[in-house]
């Protein structure tokens, strides 16, 4: 592939985009001040513009950002368990011993790298503009690393299963930077010229990385030029090729809060909210104004005739001709704006983009921290249900392929040990379980309690009804649902055997108090027979 062909694929995809940047470019101007941009410059710590008066819409996707980050992904406790699909394998303590220990490797390697700082970055991408890309990468100094990239730089290409697997990426990189990072004799001679004639270093140099699945390859090879996917670095100014690479895993994560089927982008809270955001910013600069003029009111003086037209500036005096009023020559003039009915108005808008950004939700869960998930959940079900579609969402398209490419970043690089034997050719499977996974699964809990409470209630009636029940099987699946540590819950040959145990120990315990019954009985007995022989002895003897 030459690099002509792969920039005509790239100004394809950036045309096809204009559409969403127009969007992006709105949205930031709103929620995410510093990463505007999308369709103009802007230079880096640039202040927010200075016609945004409210800024709920930035507060709302803070919170959610971190409610994501926090009950999601908690870098302080576990959120997601590594086992197998095969669940007969899983029984295995050998199976378990190695799933626990990988697990623990996994969160080590997580929290040794840029993981969570890169992570809620992802998050608040996703609110402001509906979609985030992670980027994941081995590490030469931490196994593994991770970079959340800007949203405007990512050019998104859907297979036929709507999942992303090419991605154009644009981006900026100063001369002295790429001089270094892929070579004087690669790079291209106009880098090559900012560093060793002008001493430009800053100068910043446009690159374009392309990354697909790879079409044709030597299977078998292991070198980077036959991996699954292929990766080509470009210079732009030179239409040059710069590097030629590849991945075993597609390492871009392009994970959408909403999307319309057949269309590659996403749409997030801000989409949701825009109508809204626009409105209370508005409103918010009139009730400024308003609040200044109350403070600050117009005056009315007497005077021969109105000079020039009503200025309702604040502070301002007008001069008319009839008196103002009896005894006094200046008043103010008094615009009777009902402010308790506006701010009313602006606090419904505020709490209608709070819940756009699932604020309410947030904000309860911080608050019921001390309780159980079953009583959480029953503080926040309807919301639960709403961010439901959003969590499989962020699975499927974020934590599961991160987690994932981890796993084998991980594996290759010799941090994991081998699995055993029985492993060999079973799939991985990802269980969630932070509190928002926990708060999902806990309906199903919520259900079978009401049942087994309701079977609690036949019982008083009719005790035959317990044995309908298979109460082995109800602890299983309680565990799963409560996402209970494995180790605290015996396999069914343990149980069996503790039973097994308990019923011989009972036995045994029967077989004696059957023999002391019986010597008891025996010792009576005994006694019995002498009293009468020694009562028929004195009885037989003559007086």
């Amino acid at each position: 592939m030459t690099a002509d062909e792969i920039i005509r694929g790239f100004d394809k995809a950036k045309g096809d985009r204009m559409v969403v940047d127009n969007s992006w470019e709105s949205y930031s101007y709103y929620i995410i001040p510093r990463k505007r941009g999308i369709q103009s410059t802007v230079q880096p710590g640039d202040k927010p513009e200075p016609d945004v008066y409210d800024s709920t819409a930035i507060e709302s996707n803070l919170i959610m950002a971190a409610g994501l980050s926090g009950y999601l992904t908690n870098a302080s406790q576990r959120w997601f368990d590594l086992q197998t699909r095969n669940q007969a394998i899983m029984e295995m303590s050998e199976v378990r011993s190695y799933f626990n220990t990988v697990s623990n490797l996994v969160y080590s390697a997580l929290a040794a790298s840029n993981f969570y700082q890169q992570i809620n970055e992802v998050y608040l991408d996703m609110g402001a503009f509906g979609q985030g890309c992670l980027y994941c990468e081995d590490d030469v100094k931490e196994d593994i690393r991770y970079y959340a990239r800007h949203p405007k730089e990512v050019y998104c290409i859907e297979n036929e299963r709507e999942i992303v697997d090419m991605i154009y990426r644009e981006f900026e990189m100063s001369a002295w930077q790429a001089y270094n990072m892929f070579g004087r004799d690669i790079v291209g001679e106009s880098v090559v010229q900012c560093v060793e004639e002008r001493k430009d270093y800053g100068k910043m140099v446009k690159f374009l990385n392309y990354v697909a699945p790879r079409s044709v390859r030597e299977v078998g090879k292991k070198d980077a030029k036959n991996m699954p996917y292929s990766s080509y670095y470009i210079n732009m100014e030179d239409k040059k090729i710069v590097r030629e690479s590849g991945y075993e895993e597609f390492p871009f994560m392009i994970p959408r809060f909403f999307k319309n089927s057949g269309e590659v982008y996403g749409y997030g809270p801000a989409a949701t909210s825009y109508p809204d955001i626009r409105m209370i910013n508005d409103m918010g600069k009139l009730y400024i104004q308003a609040q200044e003029i109350a403070l600050y009111p117009p005056w009315l003086a007497e005077n021969d005739g109105l000079m020039g037209s009503l200025d309702l500036r604040a502070a301002a005096i007008n001069y008319q001709r009839r008196p103002v009023s009896e005894g006094q020559s200046v008043v103010p003039l008094k615009s009777g704006t009902n402010f308790q009915a506006a701010f009313e108005f602006l606090d419904r808008i505020e709490k209608r983009i709070q819940r756009a950004f699932f604020v309410d939700l947030f904000l309860a869960l911080a608050q019921h921290k001390n309780m159980t998930a079953t009583e959480v959940l029953e503080r926040t079900q309807e919301k639960m249900l709403i961010l439901g579609p959003v969590l499989g969402r962020l699975q499927g398209e974020l934590l599961n392929p991160v987690l994932q490419r981890t796993f084998a970043i991980l594996m290759r690089r010799g941090v994991l040990p081998p699995p055993p034997e029985v492993l060999q050719g079973q799939d991985l499977d990802i269980v969630y379980v932070s509190p928002l996974a926990k708060a999902q699964r806990a309906v199903q809990g919520n259900d079978m309690r009401m049942f087994l409470g309701s079977v609690m209630e036949m019982a008083q009636a009719a005790p035959t009804v317990l044995d309908k029940i298979n109460w082995d099987k109800v602890v299983d699946k309680g565990s799963k649902i409560y996402s209970i540590d494995p180790d605290i819950i015996l396999d069914q040959e343990q149980a069996d055997a503790i039973r097994q145990q308990r019923a011989e120990a009972a036995q045994q315990q029967m077989k004696m108090q059957n023999l002391l019954a019986a010597s008891q009985v025996a010792k009576q007995a005994g006694g019995a027979a002498k009293d009468y022989a020694a009562a028929k002895q004195s009885t037989a003897t003559p007086k």
